[in-house]
């Protein structure tokens, strides 16, 4: 676990790899951290607190290999804020496809453009301008 306020306000840090096993993300674990540029969630984490990433303005690039994530992120403020600034959302195909996940945010038309990624491993969401 990732604790509440772990790296809140670290405004050198510019990325981090979160571990494989990795199972939830405090409240506030990664508030004000401006130079965060993109994070990958692993297939483990089963939750995020209230507003962990929250002001984090370059964090652009969301990659999830999540169902947790990706049936949970359905607004700019869900999961801890992390969609607040993502312009390019990654996730495995196998988790989109799967229709017991969804996700009406990720999949509106006027939020993201959905396009498969060259490997076809994953869907990529571009924010629509």
């Amino acid at each position: 676990s990732i604790g509440d306020y772990a790296f809140s306000s670290c405004s050198k840090l510019t990325s981090i790899t979160l571990p494989s096993t990795l199972t939830s993300i405090g409240d506030y674990a990664f508030r004000y951290c401006s130079k965060l540029t993109s994070i990958t969630l692993p297939s483990t984490l089963t939750s995020i607190g209230s507003n962990a990433f929250q002001n984090c303005s370059r964090l652009t690039e969301v990659f999830i290999e999540n169902e947790y994530v990706y049936n949970n992120a359905t607004s700019t403020t869900d999961c801890g804020s992390l969609l607040q600034y993502a312009t390019t959302v990654k996730v495995l195909k196998t988790i989109v496809d799967d229709t017991d996940n969804t996700n009406t945010y990720l999949n509106d038309s006027s939020n993201y453009t959905k396009t498969t990624s060259s490997d076809g491993q994953y869907y990529i969401y571009t924010k629509v301008a």
